[in-house]
Formats: C-alpha cells, sequence, structure tokens
C-alpha cells in the first residue's frame, strides 16, 4: 500500500461504510444488507457471494471517490492559485514600496 491507500482511500472507505445514511453512507450496516439494498436479492444471497458483494460495494464507493478526488483537486488548485496570486501581489507592492524610498 502507498500513501494515498493509507492516508486518504482508508478513511475515505471508512466514512462511506460507517458514516450517517443522511450523507449517503450505510451507518455501519453488514456488507449482505448493503448488498440487499442495492439489489434485488436477499441477505442470504449475499452471504453466500461474499465477493460479488464486495465487487459491487467498491463499485459504489469508487462514485464516492471520484467525487472526492475532484473535490480535493479544485481544492487544492485553488489555494494554489490564490496563494501564488497574493504572493506575486505582495511582492509587486513590497517592490514598488521599495521603489518609491
Amino acid at each position: 500500500m502507498n500513501l494515498y491507500h493509507i492516508f486518504i482511500l482508508k478513511p475515505i472507505k471508512h466514512c462511506y461504510l460507517f458514516g450517517p445514511r443522511i450523507l449517503g453512507c450505510w451507518s455501519g450496516k453488514p456488507l449482505e444488507t448493503i448488498c440487499a439494498e442495492l439489489t434485488s436479492y436477499t441477505e442470504t444471497f449475499w452471504l453466500e457471494h461474499k465477493t460479488d458483494c464486495e465487487t459491487i460495494v467498491d463499485a459504489k464507493f469508487y462514485t464516492y471517490q471520484i467525487f472526492f478526488e475532484t473535490f480535493l483537486y479544485f481544492f487544492c488548485l485553488y489555494w494554489t492559485l490564490k496563494f501564488m496570486f497574493v504572493f506575486s501581489l505582495h511582492r509587486l507592492t513590497r517592490k514598488k514600496l521599495i521603489a518609491c524610498k
């Protein structure tokens, strides 16, 4: 595992599986219950097909992962551009103040 999986994906997946339903998370429900709610099959069916159930939950989680990564990208882009702009503006005004003295 790399740092991205440890510090980004694991906490997001944990939040997805155990976070509140109001945010679209599963409130700690077992995987079989999640798969039963996502499909038309019963929990007993998913108890027998655990790997398929995990695949379904991972695919559903992937949509949250894409949203988070996109949000994080634009968040970092915004703050980087803002920092660059403020830093450039600060340097320009500082040079003008030094030139005036």
